[in-house]
């Protein structure tokens, strides 16, 4: 089920990008990780123009994001997530939540976008 549904998910970030410029998306990970180049590629370019991509994960350390994100809601899959290169090659800005309160998290994301 996973892999058919990726070429749906990639066409879906085009789509929603072109129907909904200047608005927060959050994506989640599904649409961001391919394993699949062509399919990586071509979200690759639809979120290319995008000044603000930020991937936001519990810790740097994968192992850790993922007992704490599996403690949250038991999913499984979330390693498949963490453990693929494709988040980190689409952010522009990666943000660790690990110890901090929303605010705080919401605060780094702003103080980012307003530097640039």
């Amino acid at each position: 089920m996973y892999e058919y549904w990726k070429p749906f998910e990639a066409e879906s970030v085009g789509i929603i990008l072109e129907k909904y410029k200047g608005h927060i998306i959050d994506f989640g990970a599904g649409q961001s990780v391919y394993d699949d180049k062509e399919l990586f590629k071509k979200v690759e370019e639809n979120l290319k123009p995008i000044d603000n991509v930020v991937l936001i994960l519990p810790s740097s350390d994968n192992k850790e994001s993922i007992d704490i994100l599996y403690k949250r809601n038991k999913f499984e899959y979330n390693n498949i997530f963490i453990e693929n290169e494709c988040n980190a090659k689409l952010a522009k800005l990666i943000v660790y939540t690990k110890g901090k309160k929303p605010k705080e998290t919401c605060t780094e994301i702003i103080e980012w976008i307003n530097r640039k």
